[in-house]
């Protein structure tokens, strides 16, 4: 296993490591179902497809949140990239003290029609880590 991936996966058990609580009461998750229709389909700044449906799913309990959020062009398809895309991503708040967090997470992007032959990814895993509440401080 290389370094890299056991830091990683170090990371992600991080929440397991945390100190138990008794008798704390475990908040209830919420589910946020988001439809959206939209007219060009950009990411990072670069065009992958015309209008687009891209609906999200998100589940959060507390400090951990996990959804699966998708692409679907409608028109102006660009072969190979845009058609479908699938993101299902997690995150994980650490309260480090009142005022202070460390939120960790990863997104794993899958594109399963991308042409492996043309030099195209069919998924790619983005790992992330920041302090506070919806801040990034990078990505690795």
């Amino acid at each position: 296993m290389k370094a890299k991936d056991l830091l990683y996966l170090l990371t992600l058990a991080l929440p397991l490591a945390n100190p138990v609580e008794a008798q704390t009461a475990t908040p209830a998750g919420t589910w946020t179902v988001t439809p959206a229709v939209v007219s060009q389909y950009m990411f990072r700044g670069v065009r992958i497809g015309g209008p687009s449906l891209q609906p999200a799913v998100e589940y959060g309990q507390g400090d951990l949140a996990a959804g699966l959020w998708a692409n679907f062009p409608l028109k102006d398809k660009v072969p190979g990239v845009s058609d479908p895309e699938f993101d299902f991503y997690g995150s994980y708040t650490h309260s480090l003290n009142a005022t202070t967090s460390v939120v960790t997470g990863a997104t794993c992007y899958a594109y399963p029609n991308a042409d492996k032959a043309a030099g195209f990814y069919q998924s790619t895993v983005e790992r992330s880590r920041g302090a506070g509440e919806g801040w990034r401080a990078d990505v690795w």
